[in-house]
């Protein structure tokens, strides 16, 4: 056996192990030598070879992956990878369906809370404003800012701006709605989302809803903006203009014991 033909040999035997392919006491294909050029052979005998390795390919796909490292064939290989692929992403889609489906129903429900809540939890004589310009409440609210900021301004607001013709109503740079979170402080996340002000544009107000929901779950906060019941309450703005969603607009409060 030629040099060319040994080392052939020892990298599909170290690939057939990388890939977990069959060897050739594990297929069901009869094993034939194969005259090399110019040795001569019976071309009767070679046809016939060839004619099970190719049915040995039809019941088994490995053989194709053991072909084509004689004869490589990208788009073949490619089939096979990808109808493999296909098969994982569709498996997994299947496991994730039912846990998606069950977030959304949820995130259902509470949206049309909201819409049907107005009467938020922070009123008059309820309640002790915190400071929101001042640390550690500003530094929480920021981070909050944050994830809101790349759904609102990045997201929503740029999709309105590229995508919604400007006679829509969702076009009035006058629209504003405040929004009231509920943010429990062990798991940080957003439990209710109450409408203070509303834009008086029902899609607007449901997709502020929505992106607050999507915001959560938020870090922990500090002790200072934690209620005795476990809570944290913040009042967030809404705008359709240049003012967006921006922190400045933001109040946190800390609900009485008894309120």
């Amino acid at each position: 056996m030629s040099e060319s033909a040994n080392r052939v040999e020892e990298e599909t035997r170290a690939l057939e192990t990388s890939l977990d392919v069959p060897t050739n006491s594990d297929l069901p294909v009869k094993e034939e030598s194969i005259p090399e050029s110019g040795e001569g052979g019976d071309a009767s005998e070679t046809a016939e070879v060839e004619q099970e390795a190719q049915e040995a390919q039809k019941a088994i796909p490995e053989v194709e992956i053991r072909r084509s490292l004689f004869q490589p064939d990208l788009a073949r290989m490619e089939r096979i990878v990808g109808r493999d692929g296909a098969a994982e992403k569709k498996e997994r889609s299947a496991k994730r369906g039912p846990k998606l489906l069950s977030n959304f129903e949820a995130s259902q429900v509470a949206i049309k809370a909201s819409f049907e809540n107005f009467i938020p939890e922070i009123k008059i004589g309820n309640h002790t404003a915190v400071n929101a310009h001042a640390n550690p409440a500003a530094t929480y609210l920021a981070r909050i800012h944050a994830q809101i900021h790349r759904q609102w301004a990045d997201g929503y607001l740029m999709y309105l701006d590229t995508r919604e013709p400007m006679s829509s109503p969702l076009q009035d740079p006058d629209l504003h709605t405040k929004l009231e979170y509920v943010i429990d402080a062990n798991s940080g996340e957003v439990e209710k989302v109450n409408i203070v002000e509303t834009s008086g544009n029902s899609a607007y107000d449901a997709a502020a809803i929505t992106i607050s929901f999507a915001a959560g779950p938020h870090r922990a906060p500090p002790a200072d903006v934690v209620s005795p019941n476990g809570k944290v309450y913040v009042h967030w703005n809404f705008w359709r203009n240049q003012k967006q969603c921006g922190i400045f607009g933001a109040e946190v409060f800390l609900l009485d014991k008894d309120g």
